[in-house]
């Protein structure tokens, strides 16, 4: 059973890693150095030490890490950086909501305690949280599980009762590490590899009603996102001649999937851009007119009132 759900910061809550990114970039280039944009890409997600590394690699041997961060947090970043101006919509519906259904929230983020005790106070999150670590306060950072082991022992769950919302490759890796389920928050920057992710998400928006769907989840099975060119996608392509009218070529729907281990039950898909009743549900033979069947059923007409109200 679902008792608590630990959160990324940087990319899933705030809108910062581009920020950071483009910041870090200016920096480097004003010293005279030659920044390859798509290799850069990496840093998202990494802890300080690992950044640091990245970083120092355009400066070879002549690299001052302290003048460095200096210069970056006073020319580039600026001490006084206003969090509220990029933290991501429906952050705070979302965490109000999954706090009103009694969850304990953590933060687990690889940025530094000062940094995030900063962004949580500026954007009015802080209170949400029962627990909050940050990359300074643990020896092995992201895609080690340390991190996550710590909020799951803070908030004083089990990781089978915890789900973690992450963005980047490192980050989603350590969720799954620690045996979380894990949730993504979609990627539109980096082109990060999100696919070890159980569910990929376009926004908060959906967060509280797919936590939802899960917390009434009594089948047994799991569920995971069916995204277009995934190992469960292909599944589905398989079965496409059997599920009827499944319309797999549409590559812009949400799809949702119900999977037993590595088979793939049924899918439920709707267009989320619609404000309309819509969706259809989809089921392998092998579990038609069962729970499962029932259970997709279900989950779409969650999310077809959500998107109703």
């Amino acid at each position: 059973m679902i008792k608590g759900i630990i959160f990324d910061m940087d990319g899933v809550l705030i809108n910062s890693e581009i920020y950071y990114y483009n910041a870090l970039i200016r920096l480097i280039e004003s010293d005279g150095k030659k920044v390859d944009r798509e290799d850069f890409k990496k840093i998202v997600g990494l802890s300080g030490k690992d950044s640091r590394d990245v970083i120092a690699f355009y400066y070879e041997d002549d690299f001052d890490h302290g003048d460095f961060m200096h210069r970056f947090r006073s020319g580039y970043m600026g001490e006084n950086i206003d969090y509220k101006t990029i933290l991501f919509p429906y952050v705070h519906e979302a965490l109000s909501q999954l706090k009103s259904k009694g969850l304990k929230l953590a933060l687990a983020s690889s940025s530094s305690m000062r940094t995030i005790t900063q962004a949580v106070e500026q954007t009015g999150i802080k209170d949400y949280f029962d627990f909050i670590i940050g990359g300074d306060l643990v020896e092995n950072p992201k895609p080690d599980n340390e991190i996550y082991l710590k909020a799951v022992s803070g908030i004083g769950l089990k990781n089978e009762n915890c789900i973690a919302v992450e963005d980047s490759f490192a980050g989603i890796k350590a969720a799954k590490n620690a045996g979380l389920y894990t949730i993504a928050k979609k990627d539109f920057d980096f082109s990060i590899n999100q696919s070890a992710a159980d569910i990929i998400l376009e926004d908060m928006n959906l967060l509280n009603t797919i936590i939802e769907i899960l917390l009434n989840n009594d089948t047994g099975l799991e569920y995971a996102s069916l995204d277009y060119g995934s190992k469960l996608y292909l599944k589905a392509h398989i079965l496409e001649k059997e599920i009827k009218k499944s319309n797999l070529s549409e590559k812009d729907l949400f799809r949702l999937a119900l999977k037993d281990d590595s088979r793939l039950v049924g899918y439920l898909e709707r267009d989320l851009k619609s404000k309309e009743k819509n969706g259809k549900v989809f089921i392998n033979p092998l579990y038609e007119d069962t729970k499962a069947q029932g259970e997709l059923e279900k989950s779409l007409k969650i999310i077809n009132d959500f998107y109703l109200v």
